[in-house]
C-alpha cells in the first residue's frame, strides 16, 4: 500500500466516459529515492442517463465524479488536495474547466470543478493511458483486476 511506502505521496484521478457509462478512478503515487508505487485507490462509476446527453457533456460529468470523489479522499485522509493531478481524454472540457470561471455561472459542474480543484491541475490523458476507460467497458471484476493498467494506473 502506498501509505507504508512513506515517499512523496501525489493523488492521480483519471476521468472518461461513453455513450452508456462514465466514471473516474483515484491512485495515489509514491515516490522515494528512485523507487515509485502506484496504487489505485478507489473509483466510482455511472451509467449514463437514459435521456440522450452529449458526450461531452459526459465526459465533464466525469470529470464531476473525479472532482467529488478526490475532494471527498482528501477529507477523511487529511491528504493535500493540491498534490493532485486529474486527467480527461476529452479537450474540450480541458478547455471548459480552465477558462474564466464568470462565464460559466450558469453551469453548475464547470464551477464545482473549478471551485474544488486548481484548473491547472487538470491535463490531457490519451485513451490508451486512461485505466478509467476500463470503467465502461462491463467488465467483471476478476476481469479489470487483472488488468495491470488498472491496479497500477498509467506508467
Amino acid at each position: 500500500m502506498a501509505t507504508n511506502f512513506k515517499g512523496t505521496l501525489q493523488n492521480h484521478v483519471f476521468c472518461d466516459a461513453s455513450e452508456r457509462a462514465y466514471g473516474s478512478a483515484l491512485y495515489i503515487r509514491s515516490t522515494k529515492d528512485d523507487k515509485t508505487l502506484v496504487c489505485l485507490t478507489s473509483s466510482k462509476n455511472r451509467l449514463a442517463p437514459l435521456k440522450k446527453v452529449t458526450l461531452p457533456r459526459l465526459e465533464l460529468l466525469a470529470a464531476l465524479v473525479g472532482t467529488r470523489l478526490l475532494h471527498y479522499f482528501c477529507t477523511v485522509t487529511s491528504y493535500d488536495i493540491n498534490q493532485a493531478i486529474l486527467r480527461s481524454e476529452a479537450t474540450m472540457d480541458l478547455g471548459w474547466i480552465r477558462s474564466d470561471p464568470n462565464r460559466w455561472k450558469n453551469f453548475a459542474t464547470v464551477t464545482e470543478i473549478q471551485t474544488l480543484t486548481n484548473p491547472t491541475e487538470w491535463k490531457h490523458c490519451p485513451e490508451l493511458d486512461n485505466p478509467a476507460n476500463h470503467l465502461l467497458h462491463g467488465l467483471l471484476g476478476d476481469q479489470i483486476q487483472s488488468l495491470n493498467i488498472w491496479r497500477h494506473g498509467a506508467s
